[in-house]
């Protein structure tokens, strides 16, 4: 099999491209965790884990083009499944009441 130079040549600039995106991937992300780095430095008073953990995801969502996830229906479902297992435990002073 003999090798073409123009075959040689589409796979080194397919390599190059690879590069490319790996070195352009690595910055924005060097960028991310630089911008997080700097959020941190400067706590805020009122913060907490619920908010800064919405922060950040709102943050990660803006800086990677990615929409934010819905935890709607996730969240009706483990309510509605506490909701039943309270009800499913009826305190034992109901229970000596009934006759």
């Amino acid at each position: 099999m003999k090798l073409n130079s123009k075959c040689m040549a589409c796979q080194i600039r397919k390599q190059e491209a690879k590069k490319f995106v790996i070195l352009t991937t690595k910055r924005k992300k060097k960028q991310y965790m630089e911008a997080i780095r700097q959020r941190f430095e400067h706590p805020k008073d009122d913060d907490c884990v619920p908010s800064i953990s919405t922060e950040l995801k709102k943050f990660y969502c803006s800086f990677w083009g990615v929409p934010m996830e819905d935890f709607t229906r996730i969240n009706k479902e483990y309510d509605q499944l506490m909701l039943d297992l309270k009800l499913s435990f009826v305190p034992l002073s109901v229970i000596q009441k009934i006759p």
